[in-house]
């Protein structure tokens, strides 16, 4: 038999994982190797894993309380009764305006800030002036294209060309009559916004 720090260990085969043969001599004075901490074999046990007879103990001691409480509040919950209806039909009423109140409210506030986002301030006002600007150009750009489709479609001889060039042209003037609509709403707008801020 080996003694080595208080352990004993029992000699005879053993595999190089086989540690079931030790035994602790005395678990007072064994440390861990910092020398402070005791050992920790049921620490998991103990910190995880709660005693349910203790809880339920406890649970079963409040029930029977709360029996004997029960049976000596029935009586006054029947007086009780009669005065908490007309109480509770005030207070439906009253969450009811409450309510009511609260939805108008927040309606009102979403009406004056879509109205203040439409209306806008100087730097809306200035981007749908650059946004203007940037459609009047393409207008300008799609008329251009637009000469150029047609000076090609009386110039060309053959039928399949042709037509090819005249759908083209029927989607660029389509296209020509959108960004026009879209420049005439955002002149109104504007002229709107300058209206209301003056």
């Amino acid at each position: 038999m080996l003694v080595v720090e208080g352990l004993a260990l029992d000699d005879g085969p053993s595999n190089s994982n086989d540690y079931g043969n030790v035994r602790i001599t005395n678990p007072n004075d064994y440390q861990w190797l910092d020398g402070l901490t005791p050992p920790l074999k049921h620490v998991r046990k103990r910190r995880f894993r709660k005693m349910l007879s203790k809880g339920v103990s406890y649970i079963g001691g409040d029930n029977e309380d709360d029996e004997d409480d029960d049976d000596n509040e029935d009586d006054e919950d029947d007086e009780d009764d009669e005065d908490d209806e007309d109480q509770e039909s005030d207070e439906e009423d009253e969450n009811g305006v409450h309510l009511l109140f609260c939805i108008c409210h927040v309606c009102l506030h979403l009406y004056f800030f879509d109205l203040m986002v439409w209306l806008g301030t100087e730097a809306t006002v200035r981007e749908l002036m650059e946004e203007q600007k940037v459609v009047q150009d393409s207008i300008g750009e799609f008329e251009a294209s637009i000469a150029r489709s047609e000076t090609q479609l009386k110039e060309v001889v053959n039928h399949l060309v042709k037509k090819k060039l005249d759908e083209r042209l029927e989607a660029q003037k389509a296209e020509l009559e959108g960004k026009r609509s879209k420049y005439a709403a955002l002149q109104a707008k504007i002229k709107t916004i300058k209206d209301l801020n003056l």
